[in-house]
């Protein structure tokens, strides 16, 4: 009786191995998708408006998509840019992209007028349109899913030097977030805590330390670091110096004696459009199918947070599993992207990590496949390893 009881338990656990990702399959479907370093709203634009008569409205719904375009192209100066004709027509014609309209009194944290004005007007536009519009301009599409960037911003007023934490109340602070809120790049802002302020002097972000800031920064989960540099002139104007690390590389820009928005927006705008280069790809105007091997999965829960991960990029269409064994899998991943797309979009993640592909895998002992016996090992064109 005891060796039976071990028999069909052993049987179990192997129908288990074979059959679970097809259970996973179905408890997927009520699981929420992973929403780390999505950027919200991308399509809409809060404006600021005077009054509710009809130029006011479509001047700010033309400014609505000038922003929406920017946020989705991530170039700062596509609307203003003689090189595209299509971009220019559609602006003067605005109102035919706008979905919804309406009016709405500023928040607190709004931009009112200097006459006291609070009113403004909020805009949404047609996704499909808009990424249509892009295209046909030849101008690839940056998806909602984006690297985040740690900002070191040390600011000198009136010979006082002071790093911009989460919870400081320096008006630099709600300049970068609007700022990078309205190009749709994620940052994150030291806490400044005892921590942080034994790790880095304020100097050492002032002089650029790279070494200190590093260091530092490996505290916060981030793709990118962006060090800026405000010096308050006399004047009340400002000089700045901004510098990004990514992915090995070092950019500087800098600009003298301008106002505090174009001293913020210069190292936001600059580095939304550096990360847009990278990461911005042009849509594809059919799906195309990707096979994908995962390593590492031992368990449902793996296979779970594979295909819910991969679901969650939203270039992705659809994944079916295509290949099942007991540490890995190859999934079928429909896509908008292609290859490199993909490949691209996953190199954010940190839930997988990618691996050269193995070469001799063809003479290694075969799988068992889903659906199917006798069906020669399909060759995965990414190959990733699950991070536990």
């Amino acid at each position: 009786m005891h060796h039976r009881l071990s028999h069909n338990k052993k049987a179990a656990i192997m129908l288990y191995r074979c059959f679970y990702p097809l259970l996973a399959l179905v408890v997927l479907l009520s699981l929420p998708l992973s929403r780390a370093d999505v950027v919200a709203d991308m399509y809409e634009a809060t404006i600021p408006v005077k009054s509710q008569d009809r130029q006011a409205r479509d001047d700010a719904i033309r400014a609505a998509l000038v922003e929406v375009l920017t946020r989705v192209s991530g170039r700062s100066q596509i609307g203003e840019s003689e090189e595209y004709p299509r971009i220019k027509a559609s602006l003067v014609n605005a109102t035919n992209y706008a979905q919804q309209f309406r009016y709405r009194e500023a928040t607190p944290a709004g931009a009112a007028g200097a006459d006291g004005n609070n009113l403004e007007l909020w805009v949404k536009f047609d996704p499909v349109v808009v990424n249509k519009l892009l295209r046909e301009n030849n101008i690839p599409v940056w998806d909602k899913t984006r690297p985040s960037t740690l900002v070191w911003l040390v600011s000198d007023e009136h010979a006082r030097r002071d790093v911009i934490g989460q919870a400081s109340d320096n008006p630099l602070r709600l300049a970068l977030e609007q700022r990078a809120q309205r190009r749709g790049l994620p940052i994150r802002l030291p806490q400044m805590d005892l921590n942080d302020r034994n790790t880095i002097q304020i100097n050492d972000v002032w002089v650029n330390n790279d070494v200190a800031i590093r260091q530092a920064s490996q505290h916060y989960p981030s793709d990118a670091i962006l060090v800026g540099r405000l010096l308050l002139l006399p004047n009340g104007q400002w000089n700045a110096n901004w510098t990004l690390y990514h992915e090995g590389r070092k950019l500087d820009w800098a600009v003298n004696n301008v106002d505090l928005e174009a001293a913020v927006g210069l190292g936001v705008d600059k580095t939304a459009e550096a990360l847009a280069q990278r990461y911005a790809q042009l849509v594809q105007g059919e799906d195309s199918v990707v096979l994908v091997q995962v390593k590492g999965i031992h368990t449902l829960t793996d296979f779970n947070r594979s295909v819910k991960y991969l679901r969650s990029l939203s270039q992705v269409k659809s994944v079916s599993p295509q290949w099942v064994q007991a540490d890995m899998a190859i999934f079928r991943v429909t896509t908008q992207g292609g290859r490199l797309g993909l490949a691209r979009a996953v190199s954010l993640s940190e839930i997988f990590s990618a691996e050269v592909q193995d070469t001799t895998a063809a003479a290694s002992p075969s799988p068992t496949p889903i659906g199917a016996s006798q069906i020669a090992t399909p060759t995965p064109e990414l190959t990733y390893r699950l991070v536990p």
